[in-house]
């Protein structure tokens, strides 16, 4: 096998070793779907913040 060769294998091990990692520990393996993950959670920890902001000044 050839360097050229071995170091595509060895990038494509790594990629699918990344997207098992992802899947097992947050359920995830497609970028789109860890994109739309923290993407939801930013806009809910805003809205956290808006509504702490909101009830001190009651």
């Amino acid at each position: 096998m050839d360097a050229m060769t071995s170091s595509l294998i060895q990038q494509l091990e790594s990629l699918y070793a990344d997207r098992e990692l992802l899947h097992r520990e947050l359920n995830v393996s497609e970028a789109k779907d860890l994109i739309h993950m923290v993407r939801s959670m930013e806009a809910q920890l805003v809205d956290l913040y808006a509504e702490l902001e909101r009830s001190k000044k009651l």
